[in-house]
């Protein structure tokens, strides 16, 4: 028996192409899904990013689909150069977690 792929996809909205993009995938054999939203509040969705990684590392999935993740954390509200140095901090840290749990990026 062949495992299915499963593939996790991150973005902050229902784009026109993620509901094609995920009906597509199925339709060849993929177990695609969309995220989970743990939080409606950004910060809390920030922090709490890298630990959603281990957990649907858990559950199976092996392939993360990224739509711009900057929208999907949306921390680009931040009005000063520290915060953003902090953001794209905490972006490597969430995307080197991602590969070193053996996830692979697109």
């Amino acid at each position: 028996m062949v495992k299915k792929i499963k593939v996790i996809h991150y973005s902050w909205e229902t784009l026109a192409y993620v509901g094609p993009l995920l009906s597509s995938l199925d339709g060849l054999g993929v177990d695609a899904i969309s995220a989970p939203k743990w939080s409606r509040k950004g910060s809390i969705r920030i922090a709490l990013g890298p630990i959603q990684l281990f957990w649907l590392r858990a559950r199976g999935f092996q392939v993360i689909n990224f739509h711009f993740i900057q929208e999907m954390f949306r921390p680009l509200y931040v009005d000063t150069i520290w915060w953003r140095a902090i953001f794209y901090m905490w972006y490597k840290l969430f995307l080197r977690t991602a590969k070193l749990l053996g996830f692979k990026l697109v």
